[in-house]
C-alpha cells in the first residue's frame, strides 16, 4: 500500500475542464500503460480498481466560463499495489507530460506520504467526488445527505467482503458532517453524474476496512478520479 503526492507544472497556459476527473484518470492510466508498453508487459487483471486519484488541488486557480486555469497543481494518488505507484514513478522520469483536456502539464516531483493510524475514530474529507451507488437501486446513485450513510456504509461492508472473504464488524456508525456536490463525467461519452463531496466521522469501524479503503478509494470508478479522502484525528 503506498500514497503519494505528484506535483506538476503547467506548459501551454490552457484551461482544464470542470469535470477533470475522467480526463486526469485516463491521463494516469495512459502514462502507466506507456511503461507497461515499453517493457512489454500487461496490467495485470484487477489492478484498475485498486487505485484512487483526488482532483487537482491549486492556490493560484482561476475559475472562468470555460474552464480552470492555473500554472501549478497536485493530485494525491494511492494504491493498494507498491508496484503501480513504483512504475508510474518510471514512466514520468521518461514521459514526463500529461495531458488534462486541451491543457499540458509536466511532472516537478512525486513525493511517498506517511501511512495513517486507523485504530481510533477517524475524520475525513472527500478529495474528489465518491461515487455511490444505492444499495438498493444499483443504476442510480446517491447526493443527498441523509441518504450517504446508510448507503456508503452498505456499499463498505460489500465491497470489504469482495475484496477479502470477510465480514468486518457492522455496528460502526459515519457522521456526515457536510456535503458538496459535484458535477463528474465516468465515460468517454461525457455524460455527466452528480457525485458528493463528503465531511465526516467514522466511528468504531474495523481498521482494515478503513486502511483498504484509504487506498482503493470509496465508491465507483476511483481510477477516473473518483473517491480519494484524506483522513485526520
Amino acid at each position: 500500500m503506498k500514497s503519494a503526492i505528484l506535483k506538476f507544472r503547467s506548459e501551454n497556459k490552457q484551461q482544464i475542464p470542470f469535470e477533470h476527473n475522467y480526463y486526469l484518470g485516463i491521463a494516469i492510466q495512459k502514462k502507466y500503460n506507456q511503461l507497461m508498453y515499453s517493457e512489454k508487459i500487461e496490467m495485470h487483471s484487477g489492478l484498475q480498481n485498486n487505485y484512487t486519484i483526488s482532483s487537482i488541488i491549486t492556490k493560484d486557480a482561476e475559475i472562468r466560463d470555460d474552464g480552470i486555469y492555473t500554472k501549478n497543481f497536485f493530485i494525491v494518488l494511492r494504491s493498494l499495489e507498491d508496484e503501480f505507484i513504483n512504475r508510474l514513478k518510471v514512466s514520468f522520469s521518461s514521459y514526463p507530460e500529461i495531458r488534462i483536456g486541451n491543457s499540458v502539464f509536466s511532472i516537478v516531483e512525486i513525493k511517498d506520504t506517511k501511512r495513517v493510524d486507523f485504530s481510533s475514530d477517524i475524520y475525513f474529507k472527500s478529495l474528489s467526488p465518491i461515487l455511490i451507488r444505492y444499495s438498493k437501486k444499483l443504476d442510480n446513485f446517491v447526493t443527498q445527505k441523509n441518504e450517504i450513510e446508510p448507503n456508503l456504509k452498505a456499499w463498505m461492508i460489500n465491497a470489504y467482503y469482495k475484496n477479502t472473504g470477510r465480514k468486518p464488524e457492522t455496528n460502526f456508525s459515519i457522521d456526515i458532517d457536510k456535503v458538496k456536490v459535484k458535477s463528474v463525467i465516468v465515460s468517454k461519452n461525457r455524460i455527466k453524474l452528480r457525485a458528493p463531496l463528503i465531511y465526516g466521522r467514522f466511528r468504531s469501524a474495523d481498521p482494515e476496512m478503513l486502511e483498504m479503503f484509504y487506498y482503493k478509494g470509496m465508491g465507483s470508478k476511483t481510477g477516473l478520479g473518483l473517491g480519494c479522502w484524506e483522513a485526520y484525528q
